[in-house]
């Protein structure tokens, strides 16, 4: 009875270990995506990998608060790439998602909606991301070389 004992005890401090770092990990991604950034532009292109409609939008700056954000020398994907009057969004291209669109950008939301004729017809989470596909997929595709 005393080894079950400590042997769940045990598990229950491994879980409690885990947690936390998850939410220190959370907490630091919070804290980058709380950085004010609004973006508002015009979708000119977009291209889905095959990972679960992860992609590439692409689009023309129309107001934004920033001029450059660049996180491209990071060890994960940040969800946004602007310089000047041009930006990427890496993510889940949702499949309402349109050449002409609108797409607004919103870190402190952290979300990113796509518009047409001011009717909203999709929103997704931003997310920084470490899966290595989607990173390599970017790299590959980016407009920034």
């Amino acid at each position: 009875m005393k080894k079950l004992l400590l042997k769940i005890l045990i598990l229950g401090l491994i879980i409690y270990i885990i947690f936390n770092i998850d939410l220190r990990e959370d907490a630091s991604q919070d804290k980058l995506l709380m950085n004010h950034v609004n973006l508002i532009g015009t979708i000119t292109s977009y291209i889905k990998s095959n990972n679960h409609s992860f992609g590439i939008v692409k689009f023309k700056v129309i107001k934004s608060n920033e001029e450059e954000i660049d996180f491209s020398k990071s060890e994960f994907l940040f969800p946004y790439r602007i310089k000047k009057k041009y930006a990427e969004f890496y993510g889940y291209v949702p499949m309402e998602a349109k050449i002409g669109q609108t797409i607004n950008l919103n870190s402190d939301e952290r979300s990113v909606k796509f518009y047409e004729n001011k009717i909203k017809l999709a929103e997704v989470t931003l997310t920084i991301s470490t899966d290595k596909q989607n990173m390599k997929y970017v790299k590959e595709n980016t407009e920034f070389k």
